[in-house]
């Protein structure tokens, strides 16, 4: 089977693919569930400030995904650690970046993957980052990516 699971979001990926193809709207593993825990988005103090460290929680059937975005002055680090039906994979992906008080930009790409592969199973996680400009904006204590005239929302907790 093969599952694709994409963060709504311009520059970032977590991926798992398993042996045979699957049509996703027949999955047999359901729909895709956001398990993140947004009550923290509007506890105080809001801290509006970009850097930090922030994240958002998948699943999807046995498939559980943590995406971690930390943003430091000049750089963004993407993590995707992935747990496929109990086997644990983490793929970082590192570039430098530069942000304002409304844009985050990735100034370079950058991936990486990692995998497990044994006669019973195949499974990768993926972490890749595009340079791609994207606007940013708060929810209380959530940051909210998006692009401008689109509706797609990435909405991170604070970690």
């Amino acid at each position: 089977m093969k599952y694709l699971f994409a963060i709504l979001f311009a520059f970032s990926l977590a991926a798992c693919d398993t042996q045979q193809d699957q049509d996703p709207k027949n999955d047999p593993n359901g729909p895709m569930v956001n398990e993140t825990d947004y009550t923290v988005c509007h506890t105080d103090p809001a801290p509006h400030t970009i850097e930090g460290t922030w994240y958002m929680a998948q699943s999807q059937g046995s498939f559980h995904f943590i995406t971690t975005y930390q943003i430091g002055s000049g750089y963004f680090r993407l993590i995707n650690d992935c747990n496929l039906n109990g086997v644990n994979l983490r793929a970082q992906a590192q570039t430098t970046a530069a942000y304002d008080a409304q844009t985050f930009q990735p100034l370079k790409a950058a991936y990486d993957s990692q995998k497990v592969d044994n006669p019973n199973f195949h499974a990768i996680c993926e972490a890749s980052i595009a340079a791609v400009k994207a606007s940013y904006t708060w929810e209380g204590n959530c940051l909210v990516f998006y692009q401008p005239g689109q509706q797609e929302r990435t909405v991170l907790a604070p970690r």
